[in-house]
C-alpha cells in the first residue's frame, strides 16, 4: 500500500486560493445586493417624483361639492388618460444624494 503525500506547498497552495475564492464570492454577492437596492431607491425616487406631480394635479382638479372624483369613478378611459397627461417622470438623473421626496399634496 503506497500513501501519496501531497507536499506542504500545495497544501498551502489550495487553503489559500480557497480562502481567496470564498472572499471573492462573499464580495461579489454583498456588491451585486448593494447595486439591486441602490438601483431599486434611484427608481422609487423617479417614480414618487412622477406621483407627486400626479398628486398636485389631483387636488387642484377636487371639487368638495363632489367629493371622490365623480368623472373618474364611471369611466376608466378618463382616468387612465388624466394619469398619461400628469404623470410625469423625471427628466435626467436624479442627483444619488438628494432626499427620497415626500408627497407634498397629501396633508393630513
Amino acid at each position: 500500500m503506497t500513501l501519496t503525500r501531497t507536499p506542504l506547498t500545495t497544501k498551502l497552495f489550495a487553503a489559500i486560493a480557497m480562502t481567496a475564492l470564498l472572499v471573492i464570492a462573499t464580495m461579489a454577492v454583498l456588491i451585486a445586493a448593494s447595486m439591486r437596492d441602490g438601483f431599486s431607491q434611484y427608481l422609487l425616487k423617479g417614480e414618487l417624483i412622477g406621483l407627486d406631480h400626479l398628486g398636485e394635479n389631483l387636488a387642484l382638479r377636487h371639487d368638495p361639492a363632489r367629493p371622490g372624483w365623480p368623472e373618474f369613478r364611471n369611466d376608466p378611459s378618463a382616468w387612465v388618460a388624466f394619469t398619461d397627461a400628469h404623470f410625469r417622470p423625471p427628466r435626467g438623473l436624479p442627483p444619488p444624494d438628494a432626499p427620497m421626496p415626500r408627497c407634498r399634496s397629501a396633508r393630513v
